[in-house]
């Protein structure tokens, strides 16, 4: 009978973990479509603290229960590392005045020597001034800068949770939205992503009550 695999602190690793030589623990699985995966965390169980100078995230064993449940829905997990840009591509409609704008944007983009590639991804629509992809802080720097006006907060980011709340509200299927969004917990998806306002409770006990 084979000895039975200990992490540093002795305890007993199950089938797929392991750890490594910096300590961090690996959990490595097959997703439904076949493919060979692999999480990784700081943290084997809930209990265990975080290691100084570490970014705080989720255990491996909570990561496991996640993607045990994601095998049993038949979901892949992280969205199959799509991005919601090319799932919105594949299952939602483009509007014509959305395809237009995409359009402009893609005339009036500046010429690069070298496309950025960032991820084996390219073809970003924004650039900054060293052609490099914006991010949300461009944005944000952006909307200080202007000052003089009463600008909300914007970024790219916050289309994401644009997106999300707004199929939540139209009733999309929770653990399809989950899928869409590419969260590993949908906790992420209906706590940080969704937001809902005493107006939307209203409107949905109206409907189920049928009151006009």
């Amino acid at each position: 009978m084979s000895e039975k695999r200990r992490d540093h602190k002795g305890r007993i690793l199950r089938d797929g973990e392991s750890q490594r030589a910096d300590l961090k623990y690996r959990f490595a699985y097959t997703d439904i479509s076949g493919k060979r995966k692999e999480v990784t965390s700081w943290r084997l169980d809930d209990a265990d603290p975080t290691p100084a100078n570490k970014r705080k995230g989720s255990s491996l064993r909570e990561m496991e229960r996640q993607i045990e449940k994601d095998r049993y829905n038949h979901i892949l997990s992280n969205g199959g590392e799509c991005t919601v840009l090319s799932l919105a591509e594949k299952y939602i409609p483009m509007t014509v005045e959305v395809a237009d704008c995409f359009r402009r944007i893609i005339n009036r983009r500046k010429r690069v020597r070298t496309e950025p590639v960032i991820g084996g991804r390219v073809g970003f629509l924004f650039l900054d001034k060293n052609s490099k992809p914006t991010v949300a802080q461009h944005r944000e720097k952006y909307n200080n800068d202007i000052g003089r006006l009463p600008l909300p907060v914007i970024t790219p980011h916050i289309c994401r949770h644009t997106f999300c709340t707004n199929m939540a509200k139209n009733g999309m299927n929770p653990k399809m939205l989950q899928y869409i969004m590419g969260h590993a917990d949908i906790s992420v998806t209906l706590n940080t992503y969704t937001h809902v306002q005493y107006e939307d409770a209203e409107k949905e006990m109206k409907r189920l009550y049928g009151i006009v």
